[in-house]
C-alpha cells in the first residue's frame, strides 16, 4: 500500500515537472517570437536578432513594438499630472482691463535730412554762354554775393547799342530812352551798371551772376520732393555730387537753372514710427532729439508735419520735426534718436506679463468657470510695464496676470477668439 502510495507521488511529480518544462520552453518561445526586428524603411526586411543591418538601405534594424508598448508609448502627460495642474491654475493670480489716462513718450529712430525750404536755386537772368565757371565742385562752400559764373548775352549787347546810340541821337527821346533803361533793369542788369554804362558810354559785354544766399552748392535729384513709386509717402529730396550739367562755353537760357545752394542752417529730424503709435501723434508736439555720437547732444523742437501715408506699405510712418543747426552740429544723414511727448488720453491697459506673442497673434488668459481660456487680443502701446489693449477682452473680464506660467513651448498649441 505504501509502496503504490508512493508510485503514485513519484508520477504527480514526474507530469509536474513536464508541465514546468512546457511552461518555459513556451514563455522562452514567444520571448523570442516579441524580439522581431525590422528596417524602418523597408519593414518587409525583417530579423530576429539585434544589430542586424538592412541590406538595401544599410540602417540599422530596430525592434518591432508591440501594442501593449505603443498603448503604453502614447499616454498622454497631462493626463498623468491633471492633479497637479490644477494646483498651480488655482494659485495663479489674476487682474481686469484697466482704463485711465497714462501720459507717456513715444520712442523713435531716424536721420538728419535737408530741409528743401532752405534750398535756393540759381538761374541765369541772361541767355547766353557761359564764359568763366567760379563754383566747380560739390559741396563747395559759398556767401552771399560771392561770383558764380560769367556769361556773354548777345541781347544784353544789343539792348546796351541802342541805349548808348539813343542817348547820342539829337534831339534826346527821353521817353525811348527810359523804356530802354527798364528794359535793361529788366533783363538783369542792377542800378549800378546801369549808371556806368550812361557814364562811360561802354557796352558791357560779360555779365556776372552771384549768390543770393550763403550756404554750399549741390545739385538736387529730387526738388520739390516727389511722391515715391512704391508707396504713397514722399520721398525725402536728395542730392548729387554733380553741381551743374554746364561746363564753360555752353549755351544756357534765360530763366534755366544753373546751380543749387543748400543751406543747413535749418535741417529736418525723419522719424519712423510704428503704427499702432501713430494715433497719438499730432502736430506740434514736443520732441527731444538727441544724437548717438558720444557727447549725444540734444534738440528740442516740434511735430511740423505728420506724413498721411506709409511708405512702401511697411507699417511705418514719417513725421517731421525741423531743428535749428545754427552751430552746423547736425549732419545730413546722422542718426538720431527721439522721445516724443504723446497727448495723453483715456485709454484702456494690462500688464505686459498678461500678453504672449505668438507672432503673428496676441493672446491672454481669460479665467471662465475656474479654467482659464486663451483669447486672441490686439494690443497697441507699450509703456513701461503696460500695454495698450485695443480688443478682445473686456473690462469686467478676468485675465491672468502672468500669461507664461500657463504656457510651455509644446503643450501650448491652440486658442480661440472671444
Amino acid at each position: 500500500m505504501k509502496k503504490r502510495q508512493r508510485n503514485n507521488n513519484k508520477t504527480y511529480n514526474t507530469l509536474i515537472y513536464i508541465l514546468l518544462c512546457i511552461l518555459i520552453t513556451s514563455c522562452s518561445t514567444n520571448s523570442k517570437k516579441a524580439e522581431l526586428y525590422n528596417c524602418p524603411m523597408h519593414p518587409e526586411v525583417t530579423s530576429n536578432k539585434a544589430g542586424d543591418i538592412c541590406p538595401k538601405c544599410k540602417m540599422m534594424l530596430e525592434l518591432v513594438k508591440t501594442d501593449q508598448e505603443k498603448q503604453a508609448d502614447s499616454i498622454e502627460v497631462d493626463d498623468l499630472l491633471q492633479p497637479t495642474n490644477q494646483q498651480v491654475l488655482a494659485s495663479i493670480g489674476t487682474v481686469h482691463p484697466e482704463k485711465k489716462t497714462i501720459e507717456f513718450k513715444i520712442q523713435s529712430k531716424g536721420t538728419i535730412s535737408y530741409d528743401p525750404r532752405s534750398f535756393q536755386q540759381v538761374s541765369s537772368l541772361y541767355a547766353g554762354r557761359i564764359e568763366k565757371l567760379y563754383a566747380k565742385y560739390a559741396f563747395q562752400t559759398i556767401n552771399k554775393g560771392d561770383k558764380l559764373f560769367e556769361v556773354y548775352s548777345p541781347e544784353m549787347v544789343t539792348v546796351q547799342q541802342n541805349l548808348i546810340f539813343l542817348l547820342a541821337s539829337k534831339p534826346v527821346d527821353e521817353q525811348l530812352v527810359n523804356a530802354t533803361k527798364q528794359k535793361l533793369l529788366l533783363l538783369g542788369m542792377d542800378s549800378g551798371q546801369l549808371n556806368e554804362l550812361v557814364q562811360s558810354r561802354q557796352v558791357k559785354k560779360v555779365f556776372t551772376v552771384y549768390s543770393p544766399s550763403s550756404g554750399y552748392l549741390t545739385g538736387i535729384s529730387t526738388m520739390p520732393p516727389k511722391q515715391s513709386t512704391q508707396g504713397m509717402g514722399t520721398a525725402e529730396p536728395k542730392v548729387s555730387e554733380r553741381v551743374t550739367e554746364f561746363k564753360e562755353g555752353a549755351y544756357i537760357e534765360k530763366g534755366q537753372t544753373i546751380f543749387t545752394i543748400v543751406s543747413n542752417k535749418q535741417v529736418w529730424a525723419v522719424l519712423k514710427i510704428y503704427e499702432r503709435d501713430f494715433q497719438s501723434i499730432e502736430k506740434n508736439l514736443k520732441v527731444e532729439v538727441a544724437t548717438e555720437s558720444p557727447e549725444q547732444t540734444t534738440y528740442n523742437g516740434r511735430i511740423d508735419y505728420v506724413e498721411p501715408f506709409n511708405e512702401s506699405n511697411n507699417k511705418m510712418f514719417s513725421i517731421r520735426v525741423y531743428l535749428n543747426n545754427e552751430k552746423n552740429q547736425l549732419k545730413i544723414g546722422q542718426l538720431v534718436n527721439a522721445n516724443i511727448f504723446a497727448k495723453a488720453h483715456l485709454r484702456t491697459w494690462i500688464p505686459k506679463t498678461a500678453v504672449i506673442n505668438l507672432g503673428m497673434t496676441k493672446v491672454v488668459f481669460k479665467k471662465q468657470d475656474k479654467l482659464f481660456h486663451a483669447l486672441a487680443v490686439t494690443t497697441g502701446t507699450e509703456l513701461n510695464d503696460k500695454i495698450e489693449l485695443l480688443s478682445g477682452v473686456k473690462e469686467s473680464d478676468e485675465i491672468a496676470q502672468d500669461a507664461q506660467y500657463l504656457m510651455d513651448s509644446e503643450s501650448f498649441i491652440v486658442h480661440k477668439k472671444d
